[in-house]
């Protein structure tokens, strides 16, 4: 042993041999060791070698372990075969004893751990309770500060996990990310205060500031946006996507909103709103689907406080499609007491189409002019179906075709349906009558589909009325000639 130099101005001396160094006289023994402190790596029966201590009582009571780097007042101090830890802070890594594999950096740091290997703790007091819990890591002040046994937690941000006892597989992004959970695992948290309620919540996610903020015990949620869910509690299940989604919604579950603000007011479960606004507006009503920017109460419909409806918008929040709560359905109006014009559908079987003030429950329009063809409308005794005959509409009007001739061609016959043996009717057969009025007919003879079912011929037998009404007055001319 040869003395390096004495410290100027100092009883502490400073001792070198062999590439050992020890501070004031006590060297450490082992192979590769570096010991600079009053007791640090201390022990005079130390195996474990290229271990380095900095500071009062650093690896004070190390025996065996080996590459262990302690650095502060402390640090390390009861670790005995722990090996490959760093720690760097007064009292970091302190009680350790056989852990391994350990990053401890700031005062306290992972203070209490004993056995627990695969950590990583920053910060002041970050992981400081921990005793058993393996692979976490722990980033920020106070931050994973309670854990004790829990496995496999991330906490990044101050205070991020700060209550965490138990729970595993948690991972926090962000100040105050799930900061008050103690025994929950499988949650997500991401972006500051998101989740910062949760005690016994499981399985949440939360991506975006104060998202889930206010949730305690709620299970399985997925909030994604500012403030998504943010007064959320108890219930569980809901997937809220866009900032201020869902704000308000708390105890009911089961909830489907995606667009900024949709479902901000609702408080009813089993709702799915999809857009911008979408179900804003919409309180205690529950499983009703809308689509669009309808915020519940626009356009003539108000469904803020009902169920079991579903509604189709446009961009301004007008509702273009509508099944209400009794299975009505109801495309371009509102609802059964609207006059506007529209579909609607009744679950009773009751259909009403197109109708507007008139009365006109049906219009008919050429596909390429888009002029009127024909309609059908009705009135306080009667229903009438109208066939376009405008003169405006017509070319080459002739009066004088021979009616009497064509009619005799008509073969009127006695027949029953295949399906209805028991009953005779009166009729035509359509391709007889398509040699003589073509136009009443629609489809071929014997024409069948790409699959050989048949394609069955119709007959319009309106069409057949002016061949009738020019025979009888061919008919009473005749006749008025006759008694001439």
């Amino acid at each position: 042993m040869s003395r390096a130099r004495d410290i100027a101005d100092s009883t502490k001396t400073l001792d070198v041999d062999g590439g050992t160094i020890k501070l004031d006289g006590n060297y450490p023994v082992g192979t590769g060791n570096v010991a600079l402190g009053d007791n640090a790596l201390v022990d005079s029966s130390l195996s474990g070698g290229y271990n380095t201590a900095i500071g009062q009582e650093a690896l004070n009571s190390n025996t065996s372990g080996s590459v262990n780097t302690a650095i502060g007042n402390g640090a390390l101090y009861l670790n005995t075969t722990g090996a490959s830890n760093i720690s760097v802070g007064s009292n970091s890594l302190a009680d350790n004893t056989t852990g391994g594999s350990n990053v401890a950096v700031g005062r306290d740091a992972l203070g209490n751990n004993t056995t627990a290997s695969n950590n990583t703790a920053v910060g002041h007091q970050a992981m400081t309770a921990n005793t058993t819990g393996t692979s976490n890591n722990a980033v920020g002040y106070q931050a994973l500060k309670a854990n004790t046994t829990a496995n496999q937690n991330n906490a990044f941000g101050r205070g991020s996990l700060g209550s965490n006892t138990t729970g595993a597989d948690n991972t926090g992004f962000g100040q105050n990310t799930l900061g008050a959970n103690t025994t929950a695992s499988n949650n997500t948290a991401v972006g500051s205060d998101s989740l910062s309620s949760n005690t016994t919540g499981a399985s949440n996610t939360a991506l975006g500031q104060s998202s889930l903020a206010a949730n305690t015990t709620a299970s399985g949620n997925v909030a994604i946006g500012d403030n998504a869910l943010r007064a959320y509690q108890t219930g569980g299940d809901n997937v809220v996507i866009g900032r201020n989604a869902g704000y308000t919604l708390n105890g009911n579950g089961n909830c489907t909103f995606l667009g900024r603000g949709s479902g901000f007011d609702t408080t009813g479960g089993n709702n799915t709103f999809v857009g911008y606004g979408s179900g804003s507006g919409v309180t205690s009503g529950a499983k009703n689907t809308i689509v669009g920017l309808f915020n519940g109460n626009q356009g003539g419909l108000d469904i803020r406080t009902s169920s079991n409806n579903i509604v189709l918008s446009d961009g301004d929040g007008n509702p273009r499609m509508v099944f209400d709560s009794s299975g009505g359905y109801f495309v371009g109006k509102v609802n059964e007491s609207a006059t506007t014009a529209g579909w609607q559908f009744k679950p009773t079987g009751e259909a009403i189409v197109g109708r507007a003030a008139n009365d006109t429950i049906f219009i008919f329009q050429n596909s390429s002019s888009g002029g009127t063809v024909g309609s059908i409308s009705i009135t306080g005794s009667s229903t009438a179906y109208n066939t376009s005959s405008d003169h405006r509409l017509k070319e080459n009007v002739d009066y004088t075709w021979d009616a009497t001739t064509r009619l005799k061609q008509l073969k009127p016959a006695r027949f029953n349906f295949i399906v209805d043996a028991d009953t005779t009717v009166d009729g035509f057969l359509a391709h007889e009558v398509a040699t003589v009025v073509p136009e009443a007919i629609n489809g071929a003879k014997d024409a069948v589909d790409a699959d050989g079912n048949p394609e069955y011929q119709g007959i319009d037998q309106s069409k057949l009325v002016p061949l009738l009404v020019k025979t009888i007055q061919e008919l009473e001319a005749r006749i008025t000639a006759l008694e001439a």
